[in-house]
């Protein structure tokens, strides 16, 4: 079984390595926060998250013709909410404000972190998962990718000088 910790320390390391190559090439980094879909990396349901599982590909040239499992989590789920939160602040612990991360993309909702899902959470619960990266990165530029009128409108409208759109 794995544990929250060390996939946050792997998701750490993998940052670290793509941080100290950045510079050799002139670039700074984008860093986008996408909660992984495919059932073995997932470590969330270990803890007894709940999730709702479904299969997609078959007709899509990216999944080899393959019907593909996937499990996305419950957004409002206590133990995602918590284990999320944590690992959002351990993140901005480790790198808000550092010149190489131009900025980070709020993508740990929905599939592919595009803030779209056949399971919508309520609106408070993705509100609260947009304030944990507001609290977290005080000082690293946030974007969004969002699709939906109610968190353009509601959500979004009075963060409007903390976060901006891709």
């Amino acid at each position: 079984m794995k544990t929250t910790l060390s996939a946050a320390a792997a998701a750490f390391a993998r940052l670290a390595a793509l941080l100290a190559c950045a510079p050799l090439a002139g670039h700074a980094v984008e860093a986008d926060i996408v909660r992984v879909q495919f059932r073995e990396v997932e470590t969330l349901f270990d803890a007894g998250c709940k999730g709702f599982e479904y299969l997609v590909g078959g007709d899509d040239p990216t999944s080899g013709g393959q019907r593909i499992p996937r499990i996305e989590p419950d957004y409002a789920d206590p133990i995602y909410l918590e284990k999320h939160g944590r690992f959002l602040q351990a993140l901005g612990e480790r790198y808000d404000g550092r010149p190489d991360i131009e900025f980070l993309d709020i993508g740990s909702y929905g599939i592919w972190g595009e803030w779209h899902t056949k399971n919508p959470a309520p609106a408070a619960v993705r509100k609260q998962i947009v304030d944990f990266y507001l609290q977290a990165f005080r000082k690293t530029p946030l974007v969004f990718m969002s699709d939906d009128g109610e968190r353009t409108g509601r959500i979004w409208k009075p963060l409007a000088g903390s976060i901006g759109p891709r």
